[in-house]
């Protein structure tokens, strides 16, 4: 049987690059200096509205050995640990995808800054003078509350995410330190 963590490992160094740079917005913006031109230039040049909570795990090993019946092959112990992994897997996934569309429900239909020249996105903004008639009106509290509100719930669903899979990354690591010392033993 195979496991790896790596995928989960990728996930965590994504999650915690973008909490970084989240975390300096945070930062600026509670700079008691800091003004409405500080999340004009935020949002307009460095924010990524995006979002992208890869909550996909690697489930084919249990489901071949759930869908081969080969899951009876193994002891009473070994079983139950395997389906116990399984079963906390599928839980934190249904907790993150859960609080994920919470998230999407409540930010994104207000609208997230699409005009962000963000060098990520500058082949999709639309320039010339309604780009600059785009961002003159945003200076008013609506974008004020979007913006915080925005950057806020972004922070707690990255933290969410990131306490989520390093649990799942530990719990992992676990099982896979137990099936490698079973498979050192039974040699």
């Amino acid at each position: 049987m195979k496991l790896d963590s790596t995928r989960l490992a990728e996930d965590i160094e994504y999650i915690e690059s973008d909490l970084a740079r989240l975390y300096s917005f945070n930062e600026r913006l509670s700079n008691p200096n800091a003004t409405m031109d500080t999340v004009v230039k935020i949002a307009r040049y460095e924010y990524l509205p995006f979002f992208n909570p890869s909550n996909e795990l690697n489930k084919s090993t249990i489901t071949s050995l759930l869908n081969t019946g080969n899951i009876e092959y193994f002891d009473e112990n070994i079983k139950s640990r395997i389906l116990k992994h399984n079963a906390d897997q599928l839980e934190l996934q249904k907790v993150m995808d859960q609080n994920v569309s919470i998230f999407l429900g409540s930010q994104y239909p207000k609208g997230p800054v699409m005009q962000s020249e963000n060098s990520l996105m500058q082949s999709a903004v639309i320039k010339g003078p309604l780009l600059e008639k785009y961002w003159a009106s945003k200076r008013d509290d609506e974008f004020l509350d979007r913006m915080l509100s925005t950057l806020s719930g972004k922070i707690l669903m990255y933290n969410f995410l990131f306490d989520s899979k390093r649990q799942l990354f530990q719990k992992t690591n676990e099982m896979i330190d137990f099936l490698t010392d079973l498979e050192n033993h039974t040699d």
